[in-house]
């Protein structure tokens, strides 16, 4: 069970790499390799993911979603949003070996280990501290999706078919076909008759998150075509949750 978060540390990293890849072979320039980048690596693990596998398998599976993602903020702040930063600012094409992490990441590692210090001190949390959280999170939700709605062109989504099609088989083909073998590696497949491995299979298949639109908006990439991608790889689910449906009983 321990290797559930390094398999979704797997998923995003190859879903951003092949995203690379593809952008190039479609010749896109940098604000579109951007935003497909940023579609590539950005799954709906939480709203969706989350759901359909509570609606396939119960709320056992809240656990293992919850394991999958732990490191998902981590890595789409400390690594995806600088990569996106990178393509926007007009440095050219992404090159591993010219990365430098986000400072922001520092911040948030910092967060996380005063938190657990402060925890493996038993210093109580204070009553107020989780109602402050809740508001916050609330209030965020709400300011991202007006944000989202502002940018959002509907009349520009017919635009993008091929990079569409071309993020679909990197989404829905590409990442399970590393990610479920790795997981039956891994051995999730003989716990719980299976379960870990069905739930890891759902969310290698997941559309593009929400939050894949905010890069694109931040850093000057391609923010129509982040939005047809979103809105055509959360319609795709019209067909992959059936697909889903009959191959998950195989597994």
């Amino acid at each position: 069970m321990l290797s559930l978060p390094f398999l979704g540390i797997a998923s995003w990293i190859w879903g951003g790499l092949l995203s690379l890849r593809v952008a190039r072979a479609l010749h896109l320039d940098a604000p579109r390799t951007g935003s497909f980048y940023c579609c590539g690596t950005f799954s709906n693990l939480g709203a969706v993911g989350a759901l359909v596998s509570v609606m396939f398998f119960g709320e056992k599976a809240i656990a293992i979603v919850a394991l999958f993602r732990i490191c998902e903020e981590m890595f789409y702040f400390g690594i995806s949003f600088p990569v996106a930063r990178r393509l926007g600012g007009g440095e050219g094409a992404f090159r591993l070996r010219s990365f430098r992490p986000d400072p922001v990441l520092l911040l948030i590692l910092t967060a996380l280990g005063l938190g657990l210090a402060l925890n493996m001190l038993g210093v109580p949390r204070p009553a107020p501290l989780g109602s402050v959280a809740a508001a916050a999170m609330l209030l965020a939700t709400v300011l991202f999706l007006f944000t989202i709605g502002l940018g959002l062109r509907l009349s520009r989504v017919s635009c993008y078919a091929r990079e569409a099609a071309a993020l679909a088989i990197v989404k829905f083909i590409g990442v399970p076909l590393l990610l479920v073998p790795l997981a039956a590696l891994a051995g999730l497949g003989s716990i719980d008759g299976g379960l870990p491995l069905r739930v890891v299979t759902v969310l290698s298949c997941m559309p593009v998150a929400m939050t894949a639109l905010v890069p694109p908006a931040l850093f000057g990439l391609d923010v129509d075509m982040a939005n047809a991608l979103w809105i055509f790889s959360t319609l795709a689910l019209v067909v992959i949750l059936p697909v889903l449906y009959f191959v998950l009983p195989l597994l």
